[in-house]
């Protein structure tokens, strides 16, 4: 008798779905569904046709997002229609547009597929921006992403891992798992047929070039509980470039007191994206629904570049 792994029976059976002649029509008409009753949440999880490039409408921008298939982001914009999901991550997307506008040098860090980075070009064709990340997949549709766009010159894309100097990560190239990972991690050990060594430099490192230079740096970290290793090894990027950040901050980020006492020896305002705008909050920590962060040095009015901001001490 042929056994075959649950992993290996999922991976067939969506591969069967997404080519049936049909099944184009039945997800645009099914994503209706999840418009007008937004508990059938499970709908967002269903494979999307293959070979089908997601429309983004952001900010007034059309994006377009390729490899639906292995890409959770693209697949989740697909389902919702074109628009980012849940809300706090839009307002996170947009404010990182309206920080573009302005901003020089733009680092994304940990740029999965690519949206900040793309979104940014569209924002900023004049500003550098570098997107690096430690999965070869992720560099791989993110140069797709930014050629299908017209931003491939705009963008410098980097198989790159910020965090503790001098070090290594040890990435699959090939697929691991039916949808790329959104969430590997420097200290995730991947069981690969071929692995390739993955450079890490610190934020500092990659900042040198900048220091003694008028620029206005901004900055999106996406690293999964390694925030902590790109502060401890930038203090001087963040003294002498006082970078605008927009942070995740997981349940498992690590020394996240030494990440809070940083931000506050630098003097910087801490503020989480929620729901319903920006929150104030005097010390960092995981919030359980909300996990991105704005820090900036600047004291936000309570209006800020349209965005809501509200004061709890």
């Amino acid at each position: 008798m042929i056994k075959i792994s649950p992993a290996k029976f999922k991976r067939t059976l969506k591969v069967l779905l997404q080519n049936l002649p049909l099944y184009f029509h039945f997800c645009r008409s099914i994503r209706y569904l999840l418009h007008a009753f937004p508990r059938f949440s499970w709908i967002a999880r269903l494979p999307i046709p293959v070979g089908l490039v997601v429309e983004l409408y952001q900010n007034s921008n059309l994006i377009y997002l390729t490899n639906g298939v292995r890409c959770s982001i693209a697949k989740k914009i697909f389902w919702y229609r074109g628009i980012v999901y849940p809300i706090q991550d839009n307002i996170a997307l947009s404010l990182f547009y309206s920080l573009s506008l302005s901003s020089t040098v733009i680092f994304d860090i940990g740029s999965n597929s690519g949206i900040f980075s793309l979104l940014a070009a569209k924002a900023n064709p004049n500003s550098k921006i570098i997107a690096y990340d430690i999965l070869p997949e992720a560099v791989h549709i993110l140069t797709d992403n930014a050629i299908v766009n017209g931003l491939l010159s705009n963008i410098d894309i980097s198989l790159v891992g910020v965090g503790i100097p001098n070090t290594f990560f040890q990435a699959p190239f090939f697929n691991v798992s039916s949808e790329m990972p959104s969430s590997l991690s420097l200290n995730t050990d991947v069981n690969s047929r071929l692995k390739v060594e993955v450079p890490v430099h610190s934020l500092d490192e990659l900042c040198k070039p900048f220091f003694n230079h008028s620029v206005k740096l901004l900055i999106k970290i996406d690293v999964e509980g390694f925030e902590a290793d790109i502060f401890r090894f930038g203090l001087k990027s963040l003294h002498e470039l006082s970078p605008a950040i927009i942070c995740e901050i997981l349940l498992i980020c690590q020394d996240l007191s030494f990440v809070d006492n940083i931000l506050t020896a630098n003097f910087y305002n801490k503020y989480l994206i929620t729901d319903i705008g920006l929150v104030y909050f005097s010390i960092v920590f995981p919030h359980p629904v909300f996990k991105d962060w704005f820090f900036t040095k600047d004291k936000l009015d309570s209006i800020f570049n349209g965005f809501s901001v509200f004061y709890y001490y």
